[in-house]
């Protein structure tokens, strides 16, 4: 039975036809944005009126996630700083030292602050853009 149902199924017949310049530039940047990986498939789908998903690329997304990622960094190594100046002041035993250590802690943290201050606002154009029902 399978053989049959397989048969049946064979691309066994040509047709043929022509179109203009512009209509085959349009299927052809239709390929690139769709799962079909040739002219044949795409046409067959639309022949048989199957629904084709055309994917796009946001480019607004792009430079969004570009802040993101320096941002990221950016707090990373004010955590890798602050992470410092802490096992600094855990080992310092007398007082005049830590003094000098916590305002530099103080100072990181208020970096910290203004970098999270950078992100909310992006994260928010984010979840509006891609969160939505």
């Amino acid at each position: 039975m399978q053989k049959a149902t397989k048969q049946k199924e064979l691309l066994v017949h040509d047709v043929k036809t022509r179109i203009s310049e512009k209509e085959f530039a349009r299927l052809s940047s239709l390929i690139g944005q769709t799962r079909y990986r040739n002219m044949s498939e795409l046409l067959r789908a639309l022949l048989a009126k199957e629904p084709v998903t055309v994917y796009t690329k946001d480019g607004s997304l792009a430079v969004v996630m570009e802040e993101l990622v320096l941002l990221r960094r950016e707090l990373s190594a004010i955590g890798n700083n602050l992470n410092q100046v802490t096992r600094h002041l855990n080992s310092l035993k007398g007082q005049p030292g830590k003094a000098a250590l916590l305002l530099q802690a103080d100072a990181t943290i208020s970096q910290v602050q203004r970098q999270l201050e950078k992100i909310y606002p992006l994260i928010s154009q984010l979840a509006l853009k891609w969160l939505q029902k």
